[in-house]
């Protein structure tokens, strides 16, 4: 159980140097992806206390700009995109996706942000 604590601590730093954007205040998909901001990304990073370590704001700051960076305005439709627009590679499109918008919804709830967790549900 040591061993794996470790190896855990080990990743959730690594993480936290090589795929947290310290300027844009947000995970990126890899190392090699630096603009645009990822649903399932930052959602993972807040559920699995990845995020936490960056400070006690940090998950809630993250949830804030994901209500920022993928909400869609109503009078373009509605819903959460599953990244932002600048991070979508060119020649495809920008997904909404109900699968990962439950991890995003669910750290939302996580983090007594059902405002934002039933703006993602509606």
């Amino acid at each position: 159980a040591l061993q794996y604590r470790q190896q855990a601590a080990a990743v959730r730093t690594a993480i936290n140097t090589y795929l947290f954007n310290s300027t844009k205040k947000y995970y990126t998909i890899s190392d090699q992806q630096t603009v645009g901001i990822a649903q399932d990304t930052n959602s993972l990073a807040i559920l699995s206390g990845i995020a936490s370590a960056l400070g006690q704001n940090a998950s809630l700051e993250l949830l804030e700009m994901m209500r920022e960076q993928l909400r869609v305005s109503p009078s373009n439709g509605a819903g959460y995109l599953s990244t932002s627009l600048d991070g979508v590679p060119s020649g495809t499109s920008a997904i909404v996706s109900p699968f990962i918008s439950f991890f995003h919804a669910a750290a939302a709830f996580e983090h007594d942000r059902t405002d934002l967790a039933f703006d993602i549900l509606d």
